[in-house]
């Protein structure tokens, strides 16, 4: 079995399973399907809806991110998964447009979806790689919503990414990137180690386990998660079909990230403080910050 992380395309190292799923994934009665990238697996994206619908969705990042946002202003989101931010600004904004892209087409399937449900019109979502996307516009406000940076690993792809925003940048523009604010990584050290066991139903109304196992360095702020969902067989004794996704984060704080945005042309103009309030992290200090041209 390889198993890759579903970050990898963004600069990440592939990684073994997190402990004691790599001894799991290792059983011969295990057939385990590795998927590249979580929410591109039906069973992961059945799992969030099902959360959603018996916890909501976090909404700790969506005041900061409007404060980037004027009247009439044409807005782009990185990596805007399901839409999240992106339908709520347009809903409570006066954006004139706003423009989301991502890698996972069944994500952005699910955002066009939200966007439909909630009457909005002036979303566009793109499928496609950020650092490679040219829409020969510029944008008054570029989003990095709910932690999206966390999935880049590697300072010299951060600092190309933020480069690659700045140039996007109509003039005044700003860039707002939520993220964990200072103090969070030494507070998250119950993680490491950890193992949850939650329970879901899928869209056919199947039950299933999803077990995460975790690993967390509060020096590196490197977080590791392997998330597993055994599915139930036809044939007793017949080996059990098993779906992963091994995802490798970077916890970035404003102290972290300070040197990247200077590196990448941009500086800080403002920052919204706010605490994230579910998730296994829940309480840990979070923050958006408002940058410009430098």
């Amino acid at each position: 079995m390889t198993v890759r992380s579903d970050y990898n395309r963004a600069g990440a190292p592939a990684a073994a399973p997190v402990p004691p799923l790599d001894r799991l994934l290792r059983l011969p009665g295990v057939a385990a399907t590795v998927e590249p990238y979580y929410f591109d697996s039906p069973l992961f994206d059945d799992y969030e809806r099902d959360v959603e619908r018996r916890t909501g969705e976090t909404e700790w990042d969506l005041a900061g991110l409007a404060l980037a946002i004027g009247d009439g202003a044409r807005v782009l989101e990185v990596g805007c998964g399901m839409g999240r931010a992106l339908v709520h600004l347009a809903t409570n904004t006066k954006a004139a447009s706003l423009v989301g892209i991502d890698t996972s087409e069944p994500a952005l399937q699910r955002a066009r979806a939200r966007a439909d449900a909630a009457g909005v019109d002036r979303v566009e979502f793109v499928a496609g790689d950020f650092l490679a996307y040219d829409p020969g516009v510029t944008f008054d406000a570029v989003l990095l919503a709910d932690c999206t940076l966390n999935g880049f690993t590697d300072e010299d792809v951060v600092v190309t990414l933020l480069a690659h925003v700045r140039s996007l940048l109509s003039l005044g523009g700003r860039v707002a990137v939520s993220i964990f604010d200072d103090g969070a990584p030494s507070a998250m050290t119950h993680l490491d180690g950890r193992v949850v066991v939650d329970s879901f139903t899928d869209r056919d109304d199947v039950n299933h386990l999803i077990i995460w196992s975790m690993r967390f360095d509060s020096t590196t702020a490197l977080l590791h998660r392997t998330a597993a969902v055994p599915k139930a067989v036809s044939t007793p004794g017949d080996p059990v079909p098993c779906v992963v996704s091994d995802m490798n984060d970077r916890v970035w704080t404003p102290s972290a990230l300070s040197p990247l945005f200077a590196a990448a042309g941009l500086s800080v103009v403002g920052k919204e403080p706010a605490a994230l309030d579910s998730g296994a992290a829940s309480g840990a200090p979070m923050t958006t910050l408002l940058l410009s041209v430098a």
